[in-house]
Parts: structure tokens; sequence; C-alpha cells
């Protein structure tokens, strides 16, 4: 499986890499481990796609995508190295703060200034 999920600062900010080819089946399971998070709190998400060669042309009909871009306690996303199919396809689903960028530390530090500013963030940030 090309990818991971974990967290950068729990419980808020989460990061999912992608890496290689993906499938919608590895979509789907970082959507649902995603999903699991966001049922109590709300988050934030770096989503780095550095070494990412491919994605599924089809990612508006899946299912668990679709709920977490819309889920209300999905606080923001910070997309690192999208591609062009990526910057084209966000824009038209997201519906949360966004912003891409072209390395981690600049997609961090955005969601970290959105997590000061929301009164739901529970923690002290770094």
């Amino acid at each position: 499986m090309p990818t991971k999920t974990y967290w950068i600062e729990e419980p808020w900010l989460m990061s999912a890499d992608y890496w290689g080819r993906i499938t919608i089946e590895d979509l789907e399971n970082v959507m649902d481990a995603c999903l699991t998070e966001l049922a109590t709190k709300p988050v934030y998400f770096v989503v780095d796609f550095t070494g990412s060669v491919t994605m599924p042309l089809r990612i508006t009909t899946i299912t668990s995508l679709m709920a977490l871009v819309n889920h209300p306690n999905t606080a923001g996303f910070a997309f690192i190295n999208a591609n062009r199919f990526a910057k084209l396809s966000i824009p038209t689903m997201v519906r949360r703060p966004y912003r891409f960028v072209d390395d981690r530390e600049a997609g961090i530090n955005y969601l970290r200034d959105l997590a000061r500013a929301d009164q739901r963030t529970p923690t002290p940030l770094r």
C-alpha cells in the first residue's frame, strides 16, 4: 500500500502521504482512517503527493473521500506537491480552507495559522 497516515501533532494535525501508483482502494483506506478521527474532533490534514506517480481519475466517485471533504470536523488542508490533475479537481470538491504548497513545512505552518484562529482547536500549538 503506497500510503501512510499518521499524526504530526496529535490530536489536531494529521498527515496522509502518498507515493507510487495510488489506487481507489488505497484512497478509501486513508479516508476511512481519517473519518474515524473526525468523528470526535476537528482535524487539519497535510496531504503529501511528493512521491506519487499516478492517482485514479474517478476520485469524485469515492464516497469516503466526499464524506471527508464535507465532514463538519474537517478543518482544512495543505496539499504538498499536488499534480495538475489534483490542482484542477480539488477546488471543485473541497469547501474547507486549503492551500497548494511545494514543501511540508509551508503546509504545516499554513495549517498551524488556521488552527490558531480556530476556537475548536483543543491544544496549544507548537
